[in-house]
């Protein structure tokens, strides 16, 4: 592929880190391999405002807060803010003489993707769950083309021009030396709990729980408590009564190292993660938040189930004692373990974010607008 000097494609989304790293992914693809301008319209309460400026990102910000899952209030404020922030995107696409943008999905990514629409500038979306978003619904029906993270999603999309790329992950893909490198320097067992950027309450609640039931010396665990829990010291006290060595953080930076430790993991689905998991080719078991909206990380889990080395459990269906056995035999079992590491691996589609720019660029060849 090759790109016109004066390119600009603009990535427009967040809210999550999940939204936000994905967006990073393509960004820095355009960049990388066509040598284009890229910039990042995000909002200074998601997660992009912190993640996409530390990995070289241009972030431009715009007025914006959640609409899904909020009271009515929430969603009479981020109804208040929508105009003001299609203004403000339209400023930054003029500004910026952009020729396409592609939505991830957030409350940013509305407002930019009318912006666009108004400009006529050309829309891509790409939906990460397997059960799409509020956001990216919307856009798809005059976005030029649509993209998604599982096959299952495809027939959300009827009468669109869709297609599956996977998921690009904020996590690079080790090649052989470098798993090989990994499994050298593991520390004995370790377990990665993480319940997405945002968290989860209950497996910060359960899992110090499990591990207490579980009584395996030597086991540590690294848990990823979420920007929204307030009590990590505690979380990390209840781990230290149990006697297990743990670490625990509200947000981790280096997931590479993260997962690398890992033996195996228990997460919540959240696309991002899965995407993760499977390029680490690390076991799993998964845990729907049962907050999340529209319920799609149980939409998630059963799509990755259904060809993976992972098993899920609904909140409301967790039993501490088979929970425990099943982390139990599966680290007592290196061959077991290996086995459902390869058949997560088989999940990854390290080149995503490649596919996703071929897209944008054959829409832009062909002269497609919004």
């Amino acid at each position: 592929m090759s790109a016109e000097p004066q390119r600009c494609i603009a990535v427009a989304g967040g809210g999550t880190a999940g939204h936000a790293l994905a967006g990073v992914a393509i960004s820095r693809t355009y960049r990388e391999r066509l040598h284009a301008e890229t910039f990042f319209i995000g909002c200074a309460a998601g997660f992009e405002s912190r993640l996409a400026p530390a990995r070289g990102e241009d972030l431009v910000l715009i007025p914006g807060s959640p609409y899904a899952r909020q009271a009515l209030k929430g969603k009479l404020t981020a109804i208040a803010k929508l105009a003001p922030a299609v203004i403000a995107a339209r400023k930054w696409l003029r500004q910026r003489k952009t020729d396409l943008l592609v939505s991830v999905g957030g409350y940013p990514a509305m407002s930019s993707a009318l912006a666009a629409r108004s400009l006529g500038i050309p829309v891509v979306v790409h939906e990460a769950n397997a059960d799409p978003g509020l956001a990216n619904q919307v856009i798809a029906r005059f976005a030029a083309h649509v993209c998604t993270g599982f096959e299952e999603t495809l027939t959300a999309f009827r009468g669109k021009v869709v297609q599956c790329t996977g998921n690009p992950a904020g996590v690079s893909l080790p090649d052989d030396a470098e798993q090989a490198q990994i499994r050298k320097n593991r520390r004995g067992e370790c377990v990665l709990i993480t319940g997405g950027s945002e968290g989860s309450p209950f497996l910060n609640r359960e899992a110090p729980k499990l591990f207490a039931y579980l009584k395996r010396p030597g086991l540590r665990v690294c848990h990823l408590a979420g920007r929204l829990s307030k009590n990590v010291a505690e979380i990390a006290q209840a781990y230290k009564d149990a006697g297990v060595e743990a670490r625990v953080d509200s947000f981790i930076d280096d997931m590479d190292r993260a997962y690398g430790e890992a033996s195996c993991v228990i997460a919540c689905p959240g696309a991002l993660t899965l995407a993760e998991i499977a390029l680490m080719g690390l076991p799993c078991l998964l845990v729907p938040l049962a907050s999340a909206s529209s319920n799609h990380q149980e939409a998630n889990a059963q799509a990755f189930c259904r060809r993976g080395g992972a098993s899920w459990v609904r909140e409301q269906d967790w039993n501490t004692a088979p929970q425990a056995a099943w982390i139990g035999s599966l680290l007592d079992d290196p061959a077991r373990l290996a086995e459902l590491g390869r058949k997560t691996r088989e999940l990854a589609r390290p080149g995503a974010a490649e596919e996703i720019v071929k897209i944008c660029e054959t829409i832009l060849k062909n002269g497609s607008r919004a």
